[in-house]
């Protein structure tokens, strides 16, 4: 499948990848990267590097021009053809079919940091759409029955939200991989390097209530 590209279309971008060349590290070019551990710890040589998120920009940015794919399989396989992540369809390097299938976790680890800074109140309502339906399925273990919206509703809007924020991607290694990063991102805010970042971004770090609820 091919669709027709022009400069324009890039416009909505987050990062501008198309202004990017290939042997630039996008560290360099965009230094609010760094901010980002899922990038700033990736050791892959510059250029796969700069392939690899090139396509994380072009497949999960609500505004790329690939978007148009409604397909999320042929949008990844024509995002990775588009920024030279493989040549040939019949003969897909394994390393490039691990990260089309969601199956590398540092990568996935990218896709989901950049789905996040993209998108940054849909993912703030994901984190409040978990919380609500861990605490409404305990109440309902309990023996509650005045649950409202019903927990059905709870959890099919928190997979909604998901999907959405990962630009329709319904992966279910990827999706299990961002329950993984929540928590992960829970854990660390409760270390004192967590602590102290929260503090430096001037964010009010967990309280001993939360910790033990």
């Amino acid at each position: 499948m091919e669709i027709e590209i022009q400069n324009k279309d890039f416009d909505g971008l987050l990062y501008s990848v198309n202004l990017l060349k290939e042997n630039t590290n996008p560290l360099k070019v965009f230094p609010k990267l760094r901010k980002w551990p899922e990038f700033r710890s990736c050791k892959d040589p510059v250029i796969k590097f700069n392939k690899i998120f090139k396509w994380i920009v072009l497949t999960y940015d609500m505004n790329s021009p690939f978007k148009k794919i409604d397909d999320v399989i042929k949008r990844k396989l024509e995002v990775a053809k588009y920024v030279k992540l493989f040549d040939d369809n019949a003969n897909i390097p394994e390393d490039v079919r691990k990260i089309l299938l969601n199956e590398d976790k540092k990568v996935n680890r990218m896709i989901i940091a950049y789905a996040r800074m993209h998108r940054e109140s849909k993912y703030s309502l994901i984190l409040g759409l978990e919380h609500k339906f861990y605490e409404d399925l305990l109440a309902n273990q309990n023996g509650s029955t005045t649950i409202k919206p019903p927990l059905e509703t709870t959890q099919r809007n928190l997979e909604n939200a998901i999907t959405d924020l990962l630009n329709q991607d319904h992966n279910t290694l990827l999706k299990h991989e961002f329950y993984e990063y929540i928590e992960d991102e829970r854990l660390d805010n409760i270390r004192p390097e967590g602590i102290a970042q929260l503090l430096a971004d001037g964010k009010v770090p967990v309280t001993e209530e939360e910790i033990t609820d």
